[in-house]
């Protein structure tokens, strides 16, 4: 934050500007667009004394990249070793963030 005092230096006053930066960490099948207009929307929405405040996207990145559903060969073939070895059949999910570089591969 940029425009205010350290905790240990601040005390009750207003300041006339205030900077804030945010990073986000987004799953990999949120649209990015649509989650900075959001944000955009609920950050600005009735702020309190009046106070302006503005968004822009700074090092926006993209979308991320989600593997599609297994299916045909492999699928069946991972099913039958995950039953064949643990007893159970095998378990996906989605784990990381928003890597927009795995779609370009």
């Amino acid at each position: 934050m940029d425009g205010i005092p350290s905790v240990d230096n601040g005390g009750n006053v207003v300041h006339s500007k205030v900077s804030l930066k945010l990073a986000m960490r987004l799953p990999p099948t949120a649209n990015t667009k649509e989650v900075m207009d959001y944000m955009s929307k609920e950050l600005s929405r009735n702020p309190p004394y009046n106070a302006k405040v503005t968004c822009k996207p700074v090092g926006f990145n993209g979308n991320g990249w989600c593997a599609n559903k297994l299916n045909g060969n492999l699928k069946n073939i991972l099913e039958e070793a995950s039953n064949d070895y643990f007893g159970n059949p095998p378990r996906y999910m989605g784990v990381g963030g928003s890597i927009p570089l795995i779609t370009d591969l």
